[in-house]
């Protein structure tokens, strides 16, 4: 389901302590006031409502997001490495592929795990 609006939320917390705090009554002035069928569920409001006394607004919190790495030159110098291994590894698993392919074409015997090609 879709948020509601700061002004929905604003309306829904007015509604509530207009009315004497019955969340049956902010529903039906909701309804009213927003000409809609959809109303918000006792346990919306709830929150709504402590999120209003905790914190004075009906706003949502920021998303805090991943937290950025800054660039510094160890950070940077750490992943230019880390790339250097990733294309060793990415060698060395192709040439594993490509020594399997080669078993597969050849006899088991002629092309051993240790042999340099």
């Amino acid at each position: 389901m879709e948020r509601y609006t700061t002004e929905q939320r604003t309306k829904i917390i007015a509604f509530y302590f207009r009315n004497q705090r019955s969340i049956v009554l902010m529903r039906r002035a909701y309804r009213r006031y927003f000409s809609v069928g959809v109303l918000p569920t006792v346990p919306t409001v709830n929150r709504l409502v402590a999120n209003f006394r905790q914190r004075g607004s009906v706003r949502n919190l920021t998303d805090t997001g991943r937290p950025r790495m800054a660039q510094r030159d160890d950070n940077i110098q750490h992943v230019s490495c880390t790339k250097l291994s990733t294309n060793v590894v990415l060698t060395a698993h192709t040439a594993q592929n490509a020594i399997a392919v080669l078993r597969d074409i050849f006899d088991q015997s002629i092309i051993s795990r240790n042999s340099n090609l």
